[in-house]
């Protein structure tokens, strides 16, 4: 009994993982379909620096990065700017700043809520930082 050369079985094979590509894509387009994006642009407050981590904790958004301030939507660099040292929160519903400032000392680029619900919060940062609650 001879085998099929084995530039068949490739072609078999290359054909059957394109096949399972095409319905694999297929099943997944009415989801990304039905998944929606807002038409307009989000109305918030800017950082005047990098957003490393964003964490939503029920009504509540929180930023990491290494920006020293965060400003209105719309306003320039330098107009209307509110110190927040590499940590910030912002009101999901409003797009408001929040009084929420732990004032790390250093960068912060990941965020992590506490799974029991106690609203406790930590960022992790650059050397010589300190830990900071919600």
């Amino acid at each position: 009994m001879s085998r099929p050369p084995r530039r068949t079985v490739g072609r078999a094979c290359a054909a059957m993982v394109a096949v399972a590509a095409v319905a694999v894509s297929l099943q997944a387009a009415p989801a990304l379909a039905a998944s929606t994006l807002a038409l307009t642009v989000d109305q918030t407050y800017q950082a005047n620096g990098r957003v490393a981590a964003i964490l939503s904790v029920g009504n509540t958004i929180y930023l990491a990065g290494s920006f020293t301030s965060m400003r209105p939507y719309g306003d320039p660099p330098g107009t209307g700017e509110v110190g927040r040292s590499y940590l910030a929160a912002v009101d999901r519903l409003t797009g408001q700043l929040l009084a929420w400032n732990p004032g790390a000392n250093k960068e912060a680029y990941a965020l992590a809520a506490s799974p029991d619900g106690s609203r406790s919060m930590w960022a992790a940062c650059s050397a010589r930082s300190r830990d900071s609650h919600a």
